[in-house]
């Protein structure tokens, strides 16, 4: 089921109703690290001066993997904690045993919510199940590990007390605790000013246990605004507001459209029509439809805001994360038209007959200064999906892919599928990953020189270079970075 790129692989096929695999490939195939006493000595009883420590997994090549088989089959959100465990929440179609964990399958829908060492190894597990239907949009981690989870779900779920009342769904923002993951802290469903929960972040450095909420209000969801429009609330860690931005007529994309600046404060995006009131006077004004990074400071004051203009129609998804020195990179695709920000930098259309997107990095630094746009020419339609930054300034941007896209060396999926393109903090192009037949939900750096992705298999296998994963599976892998 599961293959290394080396003759050998450690599988562990963990006994369960619903077995996972957790697959572990070195550069030999083997998992586990190279004793570097036991290989002097080897060399020495040879005959032979010992050598250089063999060369690790080169960069982009998939070095450990977790692979979910049936009944989990799509991967929802995840984060990282500085210390490289992984919390991440997938869905659950049927009952699980993970080692000595288990969860039962107790609704028509669920969650499960596990913490993973950096070797992927399962610390706790936690299944929310739902009788509606259940997703969750968004997952942080608060300064002390604590889990927040951000969503929506319709019927009768464990993290709401109440029934999904308003006739389709309702939300919910959760706190678990991060050691065993049971619901602690605060809890809330039916949140009336809101429609849609975009984004969760831990309150950063003014307010460690605090929370920022960022979502859509008002029935109208369009890419082209009208009487909808966003909501950013910052909270303490007794649920009570501490300020709130309403944002009429700005439209956020439903992934990635709220980042935490630590240091500074939040930084949202989102699409909007002529005019856009930031409040304080702030406005922000276009010809028409355009689309705007915004960025506050812990009391709720506008630190900047800047314009993204798109020749066409701004691309449904506008992805942010921020690196540690506050630098922030936004993470798109051009809709096949050149893009302008804020009449700095620009990327021009690259003629495509087809007029197919391409995938696209702006940097801004961290006033808000656009430093470069990088784009990712292809022959491929692509949709941004997944954005990282690294503890050194790196970018990792992930997206669909339907055909090539023209880095080096070049990434291909021969049909659907997504890529993971790397760029250095110089902005010079680092490598490159194809998952053909896959849909990647997250990534996150850690600290340890790896890339930790979450994502999903369709109707075809993926093939990851040393690992292969079945059609309609979720699973997690770890990335060599450098």
């Amino acid at each position: 089921m599961f293959r290394c790129s080396a003759e050998h692989a450690l599988v562990l096929a963990l006994a369960s109703t619903l077995t996972l695999a957790l697959v572990a490939c070195g550069d030999d195939g083997l998992a586990g690290d190279v004793d570097a006493g036991s290989a002097a000595d080897a060399a020495s009883d040879a005959g032979r001066a010992p050598d250089a420590m063999p060369p690790g997994p080169p960069p982009g090549q998939v070095d450990r993997a977790l692979v979910f088989p049936d009944g989990v089959p799509m991967a929802q959100a995840m984060a990282v904690a500085p210390d490289g465990s992984i919390v991440a929440a997938v869905k659950q179609r049927a009952p699980v045993t993970l080692g000595n964990l288990h969860a039962d399958m107790l609704g028509n829908d669920a969650i499960l919510v596990m913490k993973l060492t950096p070797s992927l190894e399962p610390v706790w597990m936690k299944s929310f199940a739902c009788s509606g239907n259940v997703f969750v949009t968004s997952l942080a981690l608060t300064p002390r590990g604590d889990v927040l989870l951000g969503g929506e779900y319709t019927g009768i779920f464990d993290l709401g007390p109440l029934p999904s009342d308003r006739g389709s769904t309702d939300l919910f923002v959760a706190r678990l605790d991060g050691q065993s993951g049971a619901i602690g802290g605060f809890h809330t469903s039916g949140t009336p000013e809101l429609d849609t929960v975009l984004a969760v972040a831990s309150g950063g450095l003014a307010d460690p246990e605090g929370v920022y909420v960022y979502g859509r209000v008002g029935a109208d969801h369009s890419l082209e605004g009208g009487p909808a429009g966003a909501l950013l609330t910052r909270y303490d860690a007794s649920w009570t507001p501490v300020w709130s931005r309403r944002l009429p007529g700005l439209s956020p994309s439903y992934i990635g459209s709220m980042v935490l600046d630590p240091a500074r404060g939040p930084i949202i995006t989102g699409n909007f029509f002529a005019q856009l009131d930031l409040g304080e006077g702030q406005v922000v004004s276009a010809p028409g439809l355009e689309a705007v990074v915004a960025a506050f400071d812990v009391n709720g004051h506008v630190r900047y805001a800047r314009k993204i203009h798109n020749d066409a129609v701004p691309s449904a998804n506008r992805l942010l994360t921020v690196t540690a020195a506050g630098d922030v990179y936004v993470g798109s695709d051009t809709n096949g038209s050149a893009v302008h920000f804020d009449e700095q930098v620009s990327i021009a259309n690259d003629g495509d007959p087809l007029g197919l997107g391409d995938l696209y990095l702006l940097h801004l630094d961290a006033n808000g200064a656009a430093v470069a746009a990088t784009p990712m020419r292809g022959r491929t339609s692509t949709f941004a999906e997944a954005l990282a930054a690294g503890p050194d300034g790196a970018a990792y941007l992930a997206g669909t892919c339907e055909g090539v896209v023209e880095v080096q060396p070049q990434l291909t999926c021969a049909s659907f599928g997504s890529v993971i393109v790397a760029q250095r903090a110089d902005g010079s192009h680092a490598w490159g990953l194809a998952a053909a037949g896959s849909l990647i939900r997250s990534v996150a750096a850690t600290a340890g020189h790896r890339l930790v992705v979450a994502g999903d298999t369709g109707d075809h296998a993926t093939d990851l270079g040393s690992v292969l994963v079945p059609e309609h599976r979720a699973y997690i892998v770890s990335v060599v970075t450098e």
